[in-house]
C-alpha cells in the first residue's frame, strides 16, 4: 500500500443541522486511526477543533441561524493528510414560543382560539381542558387559529398552543382562559296574574269595588 493511501483525503456524504447542532459525516479513510475536525462561523479570524475517532462528528452547542465550515484530516500512522476543502451547513432558526393568545366567537359549545403565526411554524399542537382537570385534550392546526367545540355551557377552561417548525418545536405558551355563554339566569313562571302586569294595570286593579247586583 503506497504511502499517499494513507494520507487520503475524507470526502463528504452527508449533513444534517438543527437550531443549534449538525452532524456531519463523511467516507472513512482505510487506515486512519483519528480524524481531526475544525470548524468556525463562515468569515472568523480562527478555527475550533477537535478530535474524533469515527467518521461522524456531532456539533452540538453552537450558535443558531449561522453559516458554518468544516474542515477534516484524516490522522494514520504513516501521517496526516491535508485538510479537505471546506464544507459548510447553516444552523437553523430555533422554533418560537407562539404570543398574542385570544379566545373569540364563544357560544354555549364552541369556542375559537387565536394567536400570532409564528415565523417558519410549520403546524401547531393546541391544548384545551375544563379548569381543575387533571388532562388535556390536544389537536392540531396548520393556521394560527383553530375552531375548538364539545364544550359544556357556562364552564371555565384553559388552552395553551406550541408551534412545531423544521428546527424543532417550541415550549407551551402559558394558558389563556374562557368561559363558555350560558351563564344567565333561568326565565321564572308567574306564580301570580299580576306579576307581569305593567304598573298602570295594577293601579287600577287597586282603584276597583266590586258592587252587588241590583
Amino acid at each position: 500500500t503506497s504511502l499517499a493511501s494513507h494520507r487520503e483525503l475524507p470526502t463528504f456524504p452527508a449533513r444534517h443541522t438543527t437550531a443549534i447542532g449538525a452532524t456531519v459525516t463523511w467516507t472513512a479513510v482505510s487506515g486512519a486511526t483519528s480524524y481531526t475536525v475544525r470548524y468556525r462561523i463562515i468569515g472568523a479570524a480562527s478555527w475550533s477543533s477537535t478530535t474524533v475517532t469515527t467518521n461522524t462528528k456531532v456539533f452540538t452547542s453552537i450558535t443558531s441561524s449561522a453559516n458554518y465550515e468544516v474542515q477534516v484530516r484524516s490522522v494514520c500512522a504513516s501521517g496526516n493528510s491535508a485538510y479537505t476543502a471546506s464544507v459548510t451547513f447553516t444552523t437553523l432558526t430555533p422554533c418560537g414560543v407562539p404570543t398574542g393568545l385570544f379566545t373569540n366567537q364563544l357560544t354555549t359549545t364552541d369556542a375559537k382560539v387565536n394567536w400570532t403565526a409564528v415565523s417558519s411554524a410549520t403546524s401547531y399542537t393546541i391544548q384545551r381542558r375544563a379548569v381543575g382537570s387533571a388532562t388535556w385534550l390536544s389537536t392540531t392546526s396548520t393556521v394560527n387559529y383553530k375552531y375548538l367545540g364539545g364544550f359544556t355551557a357556562c364552564t371555565n377552561y384553559e388552552w395553551r398552543v406550541r408551534a412545531t417548525c423544521p428546527s424543532g418545536t417550541s415550549a407551551y405558551t402559558a394558558v389563556n382562559n374562557f368561559t363558555t355563554t350560558g351563564c344567565g339566569a333561568s326565565p321564572m313562571i308567574a306564580d301570580n296574574t299580576t306579576t307581569n302586569m305593567s304598573k298602570t294595570d295594577t293601579e287600577i286593579l287597586t282603584q276597583l269595588t266590586l258592587q252587588p247586583n241590583p
